[in-house]
């Protein structure tokens, strides 16, 4: 699929047009977005397709200047710029269901033993009881025999001693369970601690949020767990003498003198920069300190609920390891919790126990169904969500939270009037040394030249000559570490209150969210086997309908051998196209593995067969698709044609048409695509095209589009078509059909346009528009775009001229019926022109 032509203004993965192209957001390709959804921003705008996701920017070599503040009035986070990462997970209610699994289930085999069976608690009665009892377990007791009635043969006397009974049972039957390591971790849990600890996170279990410090759960939780999980986490305890404390004597007892460190200089302490220890001891302090008992029911269910740990405690745990709030994060099922944890700048995110305690949660900034794939929090789903590393918030947060304060008024001064894109245009004008300086200027201006999006088209600017390797702190680093050369970089040390954007947020939040699973439920296009050559014209081809073919490219020697490992075999340090720019497969692929962006580059080379050889005999075209006219030219006067595309998860085309109305296929040798097409006639939502064609408008990203649009698919009333193509299946894709590809994970395909004898005459046609010089694609030259008709079609007169016969037939029987047509119409025309007339003379001469 060619883009040639798109090369010089189109910008995929970029917040707008790329560097010295402003002008092309005009107000007939500017993107608008229907009233029924946040305004959108700056679209792409792109020739004839959108393959290309890579900014072509010019290097301007310079120093960046210092990371610091200007003195705006606003205050800022200051949190350590370490890049270490901190999860803090309730023990109690979010590694064990300690209520659901443990004290209910405990209550009702406690019920059954004394012979009442009868006395069954559901999970709803259960949280119903927390919720109206006075939270001790003889009160679930009293209040439940109230609600229902107390046994007929228990006298009123007796009643206290019966709920004793029923309560020392069930402590007892939980405290065996515990002992006996009977209480089922939440399902997926393991999971998520492993994908964690994988990733070098610090896991910090914190105990007796829900349940007493010596009922020795979090001892037991860590036993299921096993050795290996459990020697990397550090427990820490809600109130005194729970697990993981080993002070020794001496420790203890001077922590707990009438004269201790006064509170304000600890955490002064706690939370200075390299003061791990200071740290470490202010947390000790805190668990030895404490006083009161372990809270016995999930405090969410009571609005007067206390925090059992503050801010300042989740302040020095983070500092304690070195770590910023901005990369750290709370997994709780406490609202008191969560509270604390938002005072001291954590993400928190909320996964309640189970189904009736899902009230009282105003301070999550995200909540879970469990854990797990769908609706469940993944480790990978956490790592992306956390908060805005230079803390702005999407613009609706300020009327949400009434906030009057304005960082970007009173930092920007007269500048405020202009909008967001526009600020970006002018930063991107701007060399890395002046963007440097303008981030002194204020907080403001210190969150717009920090935008990734602008460093990365700095990045991806630099000459053909200048290699770089992507950084995972993301592309301002890769610029100061890989092609300035500096050896130490700083990620950002300031995260600025009263922020808002969405200019600004909304590529953050869209490169952190994955993968809805219902926008992949869609199957409507046809799976067909065994088709023959008829077949497929007479059922597809000729009527321009797409088809997946399922056992045409299984078999190829690619769907069996190729696989990252062989590419990055085959390839190595040679060079592959990603975008429109030369770049080592090897950097490619260690990009893919780091980036963080909302729309990741993506290799689509023409050239992989030249590169190595070896490719181009591990496949082969499809016999429906042999018929190429385009060959008449030579390999080496045609338009592109063939390309390898290969992508990380997420990466893809936004919609497009295919160049010089050619129709493709497209196999997937490995992962898999979500394809969402439109046809000719039906212009995808969100996307708009200028008169000519030559110039078309889209949301920025894929992610972008499916949030806002894919609820809104159905167009002019007609439901787009839909599918995953699968690894060995090949969609063919008619001409002039509007199509986006997005791929649910690492992917490889091979694509190929053609010209067949159905589709001759509208690439004939397309070829000799008055925009050829404009619209063709996959030439070098603009003279080769307008004397490609001309030369086509003498290599069609030389080589193959039954085909141009046959198509002057079909010219001739479409004008001859044409012109008889309008021969009936004319003489329709002239009878009721004559009837007319006879009629006003009639009248007349009634008259």
């Amino acid at each position: 699929m060619s883009h040639k032509t798109a090369v010089s203004t189109c910008s995929t993965a970029c917040l707008r047009p790329p560097r010295g192209h402003s002008a092309i957001l005009n107000s007939k390709s500017r993107f608008l977005s229907p009233s029924t959804n946040p305004p959108l921003r700056d679209a792409v705008v792109f020739r004839n397709k959108d393959n290309l996701n890579t900014n072509t920017r010019r290097l301007r070599r310079g120093i960046v200047g210092p990371a610091r503040i200007g003195n705006d009035s606003q205050a800022a986070d200051l949190q350590p710029s370490g890049g270490s990462r901190v999860i803090i997970l309730e023990c109690d209610s979010i590694l064990v269901d300690i209520h659901n699994s443990g004290h209910r289930r405990a209550f009702n085999m406690a019920f059954e033993e004394m012979g009442y069976s009868c006395s069954q608690w559901s999970a709803p009665i259960y949280y119903d009881l927390l919720r109206f009892g006075d939270s001790s377990g003889p009160g679930l007791v009293k209040t439940y025999y109230e609600m229902v009635g107390w046994p007929i043969m228990l006298s009123s006397a007796d009643r206290n001693d019966f709920v004793d009974k029923i309560y020392a049972t069930k402590e007892r039957i939980f405290h065996e369970a515990v002992r006996d390591r009977d209480i089922p971790l939440r399902e997926g849990v393991q999971e998520f601690l492993d994908d964690a600890i994988k990733d070098g996170v610090h896991i910090v279990l914190l105990t007796a949020t829900a349940s007493a410090p010596g009922e020795g759960v979090a001892e037991a939780v860590l036993d299921i767990l096993g050795p290996d999980r459990a020697s990397k986490i550090e427990c820490l305890s809600a109130v005194k003498g729970d697990v993981g404390q080993e002070e020794d004597a001496g420790e203890e007892e001077a922590l707990d003198k009438d004269d201790p460190m006064p509170f304000d200089q600890l955490l002064k302490e706690a939370t200075g920069k390299g003061k791990v220890q200071s740290a470490s001891s202010f947390v000790r302090a805190i668990n030895l300190q404490s006083r009161g008992v372990g809270m016995r029911v999930d405090s969410t269910l009571f609005a007067t609920a206390g925090a059992p740990v503050s801010p300042s405690y989740f302040a020095a745990i983070i500092a304690a390891h070195g770590a910023s709030s901005a990369s750290s994060a709370l997994v709780g099922a406490n609202n008191a919790l969560m509270e604390s944890a938002k005072g001291a700048g954590l993400y928190t995110a909320g996964v309640p126990p189970s189904l009736a305690a899902r009230g009282g949660y105003t301070a999550m900034d995200s909540s879970y169904d469990g854990f797990g794939a769908g609706s469940g929090l993944t480790w990978r789903r956490l790592k992306r969500m956390q908060g805005h590393p230079l803390g702005v918030q999407p613009e609706h947060f300020r009327s949400l939270l009434g906030d009057e304060n304005s960082t970007r008024t009173k930092g920007l001064g007269s500048l405020h009037v202009l909008g967001d894109e526009v600020l970006l245009q002018i930063l991107d004008v701007l060399s890395p040394e002046e963007l440097g300086q303008l981030a002194c200027v204020s907080k403001a201006f210190y969150c717009f030249a920090n935008h990734e999006d602008v460093w990365k088209g700095i990045v991806l600017q630099c000459d053909d000559e200048t290699q770089w390797v992507y950084h995972e702190m993301g592309w301002k680093a890769t610029y100061v570490k890989s092609i300035l050369g500096k050896k130490e970089y700083s990620q950002h040390g300031v995260r600025v209150k009263h922020m808002y954007s969405d200019v600004l947020y909304q590529p953050w939040m869209c490169a952190r969210l994955d993968i809805d699973e219902a926008w992949l439920e869609t199957e409507n296009i046809d799976r067909r086997s065994g088709l023959s050559m008829e077949e497929f014209i007479a059922e597809y081809e000729s009527r321009n309908k797409p088809v997946i073919l399922t056992d045409v490219a299984s078999a190829w020697p690619a769907c069996r051998t190729w696989d990252r490992e062989y590419l990055e075999q085959v390839f190595g340090d040679k060079h592959v196209i990603v975008g429109d720019r030369p770049m080592k497969f090897s950097s490619y692929v260690q990009y893919c593995d780091r980036q963080r962006d909302e729309y990741p580059l993506y290799l689509f080379d023409k050239t992989f067969c030249d590169t190595v050889n070896e490719l181009k005999s591990a496949y082969s075209v499809p016999e429906y698709f042999e018929d190429d006219l385009f060959s008449v030219l030579g390999e080496d006067a045609r338009p592109d044609y063939r390309w390898l595309i290969y992508g990380p998860y997420k990466s893809g085309s936004t919609f497009h048409k295919d160049p010089n109305a050619t129709s493709a296929w497209n196999a997937v040798i490995f992962g898999k695509k979500k394809w969402i097409m439109y046809p000719p006639d039906v212009l995808p939502p969100g996307v708009r095209q200028s008169e000519d064609g030559a110039d078309v408008s889209s949301p920025v990203s894929l992610m972008e589009w499916m949030l806002s649009f894919y609820d809104l698919r159905d167009c002019e009333g007609f439901k787009p078509l839909e599918c995953v193509l699968q690894k060995g299946e090949v969609l063919f894709v008619p001409r002039g059909w509007w199509h986006m590809a997005l791929n649910v994970e690492e992917t490889c395909a091979i694509t190929q346009n053609y010209v067949s004898v159905r589709n001759l005459k509208h690439v004939l046609d397309f070829l000799q528009s008055p925009h050829a010089s404009v619209l063709v694609s996959g030439v070098a030259t603009e003279e080769e775009k307008i004397s490609l008709h001309t030369r086509f079609l003498n290599a069609l007169e030389e080589k193959h001229p039954s085909v141009l016969e046959v198509l002057r037939e079909e010219s001739r029987k479409k004008r001859h019926k044409s012109e008889t047509q309008d021969k009936l119409v004319k003489c329709f025309h002239s009878t009721k022109e004559s009837q007319s007339q006879q009629q006003t003379s009639f009248s007349f001469s009634f008259l």
